[in-house]
């Protein structure tokens, strides 16, 4: 058995994280991918001198409320790869369509939450528009490189998973005749 083919190494074995398939590490490294990915792109960014001297602080403020929402985030997306409780809805597929709709429309929700919730410390704070702006655009844009590369990462995890795991992981499949 090589060590790929092994249990440990396998994000399909008992997760400690109730209602999902993958296990924390797995979800911490993917979590990793993206704030890394998200932060070299910010560091790059930032030496290239595209953030104003004053706002510097709100832009590194950004990114890391972004961290903060991507991990939220990726606890609410993990539970959509769970077969286990999609397996109840497997024999109605708008309802299974609409659990998906609705764990990613929390996912969203909970991004929504963080950026706002930091729009209304900062604004009590008395910090003014461009700072403000500086904390939403960079808010934006490392959530959005923070998901695409936490999204790849897990693609790729789930894409070469062994096959026999992959099969006693799935839901019985209703047969149609």
């Amino acid at each position: 058995m090589s060590t790929a083919d092994s249990p440990r190494h396998d994000p399909l074995v008992a997760a400690p994280l109730a209602g999902t398939i993958l296990d924390l590490p797995v979800l911490c490294r993917a979590l990793a991918v993206g704030a890394g990915v998200a932060a070299a792109v910010a560091v790059v960014v930032w030496l290239l001198g595209c953030v104003p001297a004053e706002s510097v602080s709100f832009f590194w403020l950004g990114l890391g409320a972004s961290v903060v929402a991507a991990m939220l985030a990726l606890l609410l997306h993990s539970r959509v790869l769970d077969p286990r409780k999609a397996a109840p809805f497997a024999a109605n597929p708008g309802q299974l369509a609409g659990r998906f709709h609705g764990l990613l429309a929390a996912a969203f929700g909970s991004k929504l939450a963080i950026l706002v919730l930091g729009v209304l410390a900062l604004r009590k704070a008395g910090v003014k528009f461009d700072g403000l702006a500086t904390f939403c655009v960079t808010f934006a844009a490392a959530s959005v490189i923070c998901q695409v590369a936490t999204a790849g990462y897990l693609s790729r995890m789930l894409q070469y998973r062994p096959k026999a795991r992959l099969e006693s992981a799935q839901p019985a499949s209703t047969a149609r005749d």
